[in-house]
């Protein structure tokens, strides 16, 4: 009863995700001109807001659809704090050494996040720090880790799906996705925070931390 209702759960998430951060996020500017009979500045706000309402939105309902999964999580961290943040701090450092290794220029995606943070100000740049440090990984966490891994582990052997999950994970930071090199990096990121995901026996928030703290140094490194 209790697996099929996480299966639910994952799945009403997976839609979820799917409609508002792969499909409507995705909608260009010129499009929304179109539909909507607005000038390219409304249509760019109109973009911007949406990307971040609909991060904001999803993770409310992640939070929401899995929070047995947090509290569950949280109290393995109560037992073990020095443990958990041990394992945050080492993730951090292999994730690191990942991208020393693995990044030899910057990708498409952190050069649209540098000139989204540098050409807008105000109230729009506070939420978009919010929603790339905070709310992304919130989100990739649930989808890529907690849906695609956790859940899904009932069917296939948990590191084919960290093999899958991380692949998906690396390419969808990457406008093409013949660009093998530039997906590389987040490959090896989903790896090495899946890894660790299956090795906290699915602990949800240690994985989201490392990726919220991955997140905003890279922001730091901008």
């Amino acid at each position: 009863m209790i697996e099929k209702k996480l299966m639910k759960q994952s799945l009403i998430y997976f839609l979820l995700y799917g409609v508002c951060l792969v499909f409507i996020a995705s909608i260009s500017v010129p499009i929304w001109q179109k539909l909507l009979h607005l000038t390219s500045i409304n249509a760019e706000r109109l973009h911007q807001w949406l990307f971040i309402s609909l991060h904001f939105i999803v993770a409310l309902v992640g939070i929401y659809l899995f929070l047995p999964k947090i509290k569950t999580s949280w109290s393995a961290i109560k037992k073990r704090p020095v443990f958990s943040l041990a394992l945050v701090i080492i993730t951090m450092i292999a994730i690191v050494i990942s991208n020393m290794l693995l990044v030899t220029a910057t990708s498409d995606n952190q050069s649209t996040i540098n000139t989204m943070i540098t050409q807008n100000s105000g109230l729009y740049q506070v939420f978009f720090i919010i929603t790339i440090v905070i709310m992304g990984p919130i989100n990739e966490e649930f989808i890529f880790r907690q849906c695609l891994i956790g859940q899904l582990s009932i069917y296939l052997p948990k590191y084919i799906l960290l093999l899958i999950s991380s692949l998906l994970f690396g390419f969808i930071h990457v406008d093409n996705i013949t660009d093998i090199m530039q997906a590389l990096p987040y490959i090896a990121n989903g790896l090495i925070i899946g890894f660790v995901y299956i090795k906290t026996k699915d602990n949800i928030l240690i994985s989201m931390v490392a990726h919220i703290l991955n997140n905003f140094l890279s922001l730091l490194l901008l």
